[in-house]
């Protein structure tokens, strides 16, 4: 077993590394071998002859194990072949400390040292989210504070976890008592968190599937709606699902989203064929049956645009075409700048410093499939262009807030936070383009103070102005 699971770490890493570095499957061959160990050491006597080759097992071992700290990192992908060497290094020094009068296993019954052990599997499950959130929160922070942090609350928490559950547990199962109870809790509580986190995603993110779109989309209804607001697109158009579920909510709105993670709503085929293939069951053919039941006042088109653009740009043309029959506004929304790796929170974490400036390769493409797509502009279909948000006058990117929060969750796609400001900046547009209100039937145009609370998802008074005033121009 240990061996298979060597062989399809090592064949994993390279082409499914999250698969290969989170899965039991792929990480076991590093416990086995331990056990391995341990079985075979049980109950033998070690030979005094033996002994001189024990301090060189170790001394080879600690060796591996240090350089492995210093080589593992240049080798960029762990586990595969680099987790052989801390791996090697550590069985060395184990075997060796079989001698008791060995330096690594006085070191190893030392007392502090008896005290990690024991608090090592706590230490381990906690250090993982912490240092995660500590890194995303904290990510302008000094290095050094950032480290005392982790350090001093997985300690907190391991010791907590340790005194507290891991132990009564271990001491509860030791004993002569049913043990169905224990399980059971423990299954029941995993399910609720599990359904709890998924609840948890499903706002934070929201996103259609090919089949739910085949179902009709992901709909949000309003008790009284006013309009309805369809989202159309990929990944990019998903990004700015939450913000535009809270508009649809202020604005008494139903909201349906078809918009699809990883795919191309666009016509997949040439243009000449488009009759053909408009039969076919495809996401666009989809996506359009959606648009054509619901017919929706306010469409909101948003995809990797450079990307979708490369072959047959032609097909966009056709989309649009199709869209504008069965919808009152068509807004589409240009793809936001490029951020560089730097300007992400692992480059800033690692020293790097503004100003950052998209990538001129990324800017050109981003800029021809802009130009492309305003041709569209008529009195139905609205080009929007949110890098003026993102983009200060000598060409630098905005990539935080006010208050550091960060305004993109990638190099091509926003954060919540950076979502939010665009939305806020189409406030006025979605309003007027909805069935009008009240107040909007009688001529007048929403109050700031309307419009404030309408955007309450905009962060702090300078985002929000900023918004407006974007959206005024």
């Amino acid at each position: 077993m240990a061996l298979l699971s060597l062989i399809a770490c090592i064949v994993l890493t390279p082409q499914h590394h999250t698969v290969a570095f989170y899965s039991p499957a792929t990480r076991a061959w590093e416990l086995l071998a331990g056990a391995c160990l341990a079985v075979a050491s049980t109950g033998k006597v070690v030979p005094v002859c033996r002994l001189g080759w024990m301090r060189f097992s170790q001394a080879v071992g600690l060796f591996l194990v240090c350089v492995s700290c210093y080589v593992v990192p240049l080798l960029g992908v762990f586990p595969g072949y680099s987790a052989l060497l801390p791996v090697a290094g550590t069985l060395l020094i184990l075997a060796g400390s079989r001698n008791p009068e060995s330096w690594t296993t006085q070191l190893l019954e030392f007392t502090p040292m008896v005290a990690i052990g024991k608090l090592s599997y706590s230490l381990y499950l906690w250090h993982w989210p912490l240092f995660s959130f500590i890194d995303y929160l904290l990510y302008g922070a000094d290095p050094i504070f950032r480290l005392m942090m982790k350090c001093i609350l997985t300690a907190a928490f391991g010791v907590s976890s340790y005194l507290l559950i891991e132990n009564p547990f271990r001491v509860r199962l030791s004993r002569n008592v049913s043990i169905i109870p224990v399980f059971g809790g423990m299954a029941a509580t995993a399910l609720c968190l599990s359904v709890i986190c998924f609840q948890i995603r499903s706002e934070q993110y929201i996103n259609a599937s090919e089949r739910i779109v085949e179902q009709g989309g992901l709909i949000y209804q309003h008790p009284s709606p006013r309009g309805k607001v369809l989202l159309w697109g990929d990944s990019i158009a998903s990004m700015y699902g939450t913000a535009i579920k809270r508009y649809a909510e202020q604005s008494h709105s139903d909201l349906i989203v078809v918009s699809v993670t990883g795919k191309d709503p666009l016509p997949q085929f040439p243009p000449s064929t488009a009759a053909a293939a408009l039969k076919k069951q495809s996401l666009w053919a989809k996506t359009l049956r959606v648009v054509e039941d619901q017919q929706p006042d306010v469409m909101v088109l948003a995809c990797a645009w450079d990307s979708k653009l490369k072959e047959f740009p032609e097909r966009v043309g056709l989309a649009v075409d199709q869209l504008k029959k069965h919808c009152g506004t068509l807004l589409i929304l240009l793809q936001p700048p490029v951020l560089p790796k730097q300007g992400l929170r692992s480059g800033i974490r690692n020293g790097e410093t503004p100003p950052f400036f998209e990538d001129p390769d990324d800017q050109e493409s981003r800029s021809i499939a802009n130009r492309y797509l305003s041709r569209f502009k008529d009195r139905q279909v609205f080009v929007i262009d949110p890098g003026q948000i993102f983009v200060e006058p000598d060409g630098a990117l905005r990539y935080q807030t006010s208050r550091g929060r960060h305004l993109f969750h990638d190099q091509r796609h926003l954060s919540s936070f950076g979502a939010d400001l665009v939305i806020a900046s189409l406030q006025n547009l979605l309003v007027a383009k909805q069935k009008p209100s009240d107040s909007m039937a009688h001529g007048n145009r929403p109050a700031r103070s309307t419009l404030k609370r309408a955007v309450g998802f905009a962060h702090n008074e300078i985002e929000l102005e900023r918004a407006v005033q974007l959206d005024n121009r």
